[in-house]
């Protein structure tokens, strides 16, 4: 051994004892240890220890894949199986309606001709021959009360027909054609049609509907017999009014408390006979559930002041109330009545408002109503579609890169 390496030797060894004075010789001997022996702990670890390590951990994947990722992926694929079911009900629906409807559209547009053929015939009626509107009510007539009969019946409503506006209308049909010349009957009948009849356009919200024949029908029971009455007085020719309808001569004007007891007496006839026929004799039904005039108006006013005051008061004492509010109110729209009688221009004012009236409520059915249902079932649709949307793109595709993403561990495979 030559000098120079003996002395290089006895270099290092006192470095490494001056060094050991400070971090002491465990210390040194576990930092030599750790320094120098981890690449030849790694290079000298077997080839099959890595293969094995490899194949661990690819077995925890699929473990991992088989007990968390497929049960959540199956109920993903479970939940968005039920949306899809959800949506094609919803579409096959959808489609069921418009096929199933195609008759019912077609009814409609009928009517909905028919209804604009009504009023422009009627307006015609009225400007070119009004002395023969009276007909033309007669003859609608004798198919809209059938018609209403029929269609309350199957809804279970009938107890309708027996209110007060269908006992006006047979009160004219009295008059008109078989006692034309009694002033008790024309002066009764004439209060009670500008009176509660035509009010009733408003109480009971009426609306210029042609696609529906309820609708119609109820305007065409509360407008046409004060048309009817005004047309005969302000606007047929006075030669044909005094020899068709004799009173009318003799009535230049209309007293107004003689005439509130003459319309008192027939409305009395009417109440007495809807109360024991309807109030009496219908009684357990009335309590089973068949709606009324009196049960309607007493929930549709409930939150108004008469609503809670009717309400207040013992069960069988209301419809009492309810007749004694009815006759007052009646009476009430009965007072301008002379005033429409001597007075064609506002005659003709007070039924164009109701008209008006009517006009409106039918306008706001069809824009409210009708355009709200159709967009309420069209967003419903769009919310499915969109429900269906985002599980499907967005939430399977997380679930499939997690089931998928194993490109680490097969470049490890390969490498």
């Amino acid at each position: 051994m030559d000098s120079d390496d003996v002395s290089q030797k006895r270099s290092q060894r006192k470095n490494l004892l001056s060094l050991s004075d400070y971090i002491g010789d465990d210390d040194l001997e576990f930092s030599i240890l750790t320094f120098f022996g981890v690449f030849d702990s790694i290079s000298n670890v077997p080839i099959k220890t890595l293969g094995n390590l490899n194949r661990h951990v690819r077995r925890k994947r699929d473990e991992f894949r088989e007990n968390k990722v497929r049960p959540l992926q199956k109920k993903v694929d479970k939940e968005l199986e039920k949306i899809k079911g959800r949506v094609t009900d919803k579409v096959d629906k959808l489609q069921k309606k418009w096929v199933d409807g195609s008759m019912i559209r077609t009814r409609d547009k009928v009517a909905f001709v028919l209804g604009v053929g009504n009023v422009f015939f009627s307006a015609l009626l009225i400007g070119m021959s009004p002395q023969h509107l009276h007909v033309w009510y007669s003859v609608q007539i004798l198919y809209f009360m059938p018609l209403r009969y029929i269609t309350y019946h199957r809804k279970g409503m009938h107890y309708f027909i027996a209110d007060l506006c269908y006992w006006v209308n047979m009160m004219l049909l009295v008059y008109l054609w078989i006692f034309p010349s009694s002033k008790f009957l024309f002066v009764s009948t004439y209060f009670l049609s500008f009176g509660s009849l035509s009010w009733a356009i408003i109480a009971w919200k009426n609306s210029l509907v042609f696609h529906s024949m309820d609708k119609v029908t109820s305007l065409f029971i509360h407008i046409f017999p004060p048309t009817v009455l005004h047309t005969i007085i302000h606007i047929v020719p006075t030669d044909y009014t005094y020899k068709r309808f004799p009173v009318l001569e003799e009535l230049t004007h209309i007293d107004i408390f003689p005439a509130f007891i003459a319309t008192s007496i027939t409305y009395f006839i009417w109440q007495a006979l809807y109360y024991i026929f309807i109030q009496v004799r219908r009684r357990e039904k009335i309590s089973a559930g068949r709606p009324t005039s009196f049960t309607w108006l007493l929930k549709s006013y409930s939150n108004t002041w008469i609503g809670r005051l009717i309400l207040k008061l013992p069960e069988p004492t209301r419809p009492f109330a309810f007749m004694a509010i009815q006759y007052i109110y009646t009476l009430i729209t009965m007072t301008p009545c002379p005033w429409w009688y001597s007075h064609k221009k506002f005659s003709t004012i007070f039924l164009s408002s109701l008209f008006a009236w009517s006009v409106w409520n039918g306008a706001s059915y069809y824009v409210d109503v009708f355009g709200r249902r159709f967009q309420k079932e069209l967003e419903e649709l769009r919310r499915e579609v969109s429900t269906y949307e985002n599980f499907n793109v967005l939430y399977p595709s997380k679930v499939d890169l997690m089931v998928s993403d194993d490109s680490f561990l097969n470049s490890s495979k390969d490498k």
